[in-house]
């Protein structure tokens, strides 16, 4: 099962959160082979090395961000109908199946269903996104607007 997790500093807080992550990214770099311990009041628990890959590439993707980060876990690549990976997509169950039928998103057919890998669909969902944001800055860099507009 996956869950998704969204942060958004906000506009007056990105430039604070990006310094903060570009320092624990920092310091996530430096982790040798010993790992962490996070403590909380009396509490401490022992961060295992994969767990440090995972948290190195969500800060790293935090301190390049101009903010909304939105990070999805996953516990394996299950199958999707079409309607679950349009709704990961945030469109039309008729605009993936289109998709599919032109080769865009590849579909896994189950008798006459399409079923879509999960990390597919995220895939495709991450490629959207940058082709999305490359349009707005191309279009902010020929008009009036600021970095900081959007």
């Amino acid at each position: 099962m996956a869950k998704m997790y969204t942060y958004d500093p906000g506009k007056t807080a990105k430039k604070q959160s990006r310094t903060m992550a570009r320092d624990l990214l920092s310091m996530l770099s430096e982790r040798g082979t010993a790992g962490f311990v996070l403590v909380r009041g009396d509490s401490k628990v022992r961060v295992p090395l994969e767990f440090v890959d995972v948290l190195q590439g969500v800060a790293d993707v935090a301190a390049q961000a101009d903010g909304l980060v939105t990070v999805t876990v996953d516990d394996g690549d299950e199958l999707l109908t079409s309607q679950e990976a349009a709704d990961l997509l945030n469109v039309s169950r008729p605009y993936v199946v289109k998709l599919a039928g032109r080769g865009e998103l590849a579909p896994v057919m189950v008798g006459t269903h399409h079923r879509f890998h999960r990390s597919v669909v995220a895939a495709f969902a991450d490629q959207m996104r940058a082709t999305r944001d490359k349009a707005l800055r191309e279009l902010a860099a020929e008009s009036d607007y600021e970095q900081g507009d959007f």
